[in-house]
């Protein structure tokens, strides 16, 4: 059931306590009881889990594409679809819901109140303000067949809130924030989910807190569409701090039709709170390979009888 090798620990089907402070080197980690099967009781989110889309068109008489657009503080408050290489410019502004599909939206100093959907598309925020009272904060996702599928977000000194999620990072996605904070409220059922994950690279650095109303990160299957390429997730959480008010800090579940693996590092003085004192939890036939380097943790790393957890310190 446990074994260490070098600074490797090494688990299927159980638990171990972790309270270490981890420079480099191998800390103590303390086999525990049992197992948890537990599913927070939250059922699977079939339509998010792949975060990915038919090659479909936006309605027309709704999109802008092949413009530059900015909204600036006196711009009447209004919701944009870009398309077609289209640029749309925040600065100051306030807006509505913001659609991006081969395109870009930068928003500086800006508010956007209903949300950004990004399909292969590019984001940038800096000191920004996202929120969804009724949805995801912001969703990166990306086409089946596209030539370079997948979006990407850069967020800087902002705040992303949303219902069920603040983000949801589809296949082929690549998340990086810098002095952030997001935030995913429990709503509908959905337990609330600070950063939603499927086979994308996040990257949480520089001072930024991650909150769940249930986990903080939630790493799942991204092969729901029958994508088999790019499953794997990469999570690193860098001087910054991912918390679950009411569940783990770090969750990988919800398979879909192949077994999750995800690399998960948490260096440099982070830190990861739990509300039900596991720092990670492992289902579903997953595989988690979980480095810590120089960062506090105090918790449990549980892994279910189908999973297995790498514990490198």
């Amino acid at each position: 059931m446990f074994c260490r090798e070098n600074n490797v620990a090494k688990s299927r089907g159980g638990a171990f306590q972790l309270a270490v402070i981890a420079f480099g080197a191998l800390a103590n980690v303390q086999a525990s009881a049992a197992a948890s099967g537990d599913n927070n009781g939250l059922p699977l989110d079939s339509q998010i889990v792949s975060g990915v889309l038919p090659d479909e068109e936006l309605p027309d008489e709704t999109v802008r594409r092949g413009e530059i657009i900015t909204v600036g503080p006196d711009t009447p408050f209004d919701s944009y679809n870009i398309n077609h290489q289209s640029v749309l410019n925040v600065v100051g502004g306030r807006v509505d819901f913001v659609g991006v599909r081969n395109a870009t939206v930068n928003i500086e100093s800006g508010v956007v109140e209903s949300g950004i959907s990004l399909t292969d598309a590019l984001g940038n925020l800096s000191n920004a303000t996202v929120k969804n009272a009724t949805g995801v904060g912001i969703v990166l996702q990306g086409v089946i067949g596209a030539i370079n599928p997948g979006s990407s977000v850069s967020a800087h000194s902002s705040e992303v809130s949303g219902s069920g999620y603040g983000i949801a990072v589809g296949m082929w996605g690549a998340l990086n924030i810098f002095n952030t904070d997001v935030r995913g409220f429990a709503s509908q059922g959905k337990g609330g989910q600070g950063i939603f994950a499927s086979g994308a690279n996040v990257l949480i650095a520089d001072n930024s807190h991650v909150t769940g109303d249930m986990n903080g990160i939630n790493l799942v299957d991204g092969s729901g569409n029958g994508v088999v390429d790019g499953n794997k997730s990469v999570t690193v959480i860098d001087r910054s701090i991912v918390e679950g008010l009411g569940g783990a800090a770090i969750k990988v579940n919800q398979r879909v039709a192949f077994d999750i693996e995800a690399d998960i590092a948490v260096q440099n003085q982070s830190e990861l709170w739990s509300g039900n004192g596991n720092l990670l939890e492992v289902e579903d036939h997953s595989t988690a390979n979980f480095n810590v380097d120089n960062s506090a943790l105090n918790g449990n790393l549980v892994a279910d009888d189908t999973s297995t957890l790498n514990i490198t310190l």
